[in-house]
């Protein structure tokens, strides 16, 4: 019997980075929380966040995290974080100019996730993925 969360046969990385027309995070609750961070209010606060600054469109869906099925800790999450969730965020707002898409992917995630430098000799800020990720200040700043 295959799982709620699992990804169909053949789906690839395609399926993962879909468009999110339907999202039921209904199928999160089955996981519930991993080192105190509850996924479902975490994907809502992120799916809020992409609402206001792009599209609804562009939300993310439960499609992402089918490894947690398997495998409930951090560390799994962070490399959703960072293998699926951030690059599908990076190529939603992807636009010319690598700093505009960088500055909502920053716009949604925040802090806990996205480290924000300015740049003096570039005159902008200069923005990386963090080694580490802060759920909770992602969680403590909602919409």
């Amino acid at each position: 019997m295959q799982s709620r969360l699992s990804v169909p046969p053949r789906a690839g990385g395609t399926y993962l980075r879909r468009k999110a027309t339907e999202v039921d995070l209904s199928l999160l609750e089955q996981i519930g929380e991993i080192d105190g961070i509850d996924i479902k209010q975490l994907i809502e606060t992120i799916n809020d966040r992409i609402v206001h600054f792009d599209t609804e469109e562009n939300r993310i869906s439960q499609w992402h995290f089918w490894r947690l099925e398997n495998s409930t800790d951090k560390s799994t999450l962070d490399e959703i974080f960072k293998e699926s969730i951030i690059p599908s965020l990076e190529e939603d707002f992807y636009v010319d100019l690598d700093y505009k898409n960088w500055k909502k992917v920053y716009d949604v995630l925040g802090d806990g996730f996205i480290e924000k430098e300015m740049s003096y000799e570039k005159g902008m800020f200069v923005y990386s993925i963090k080694n580490e990720f802060d759920y909770s200040l992602l969680l403590r700043c909602q919409k």
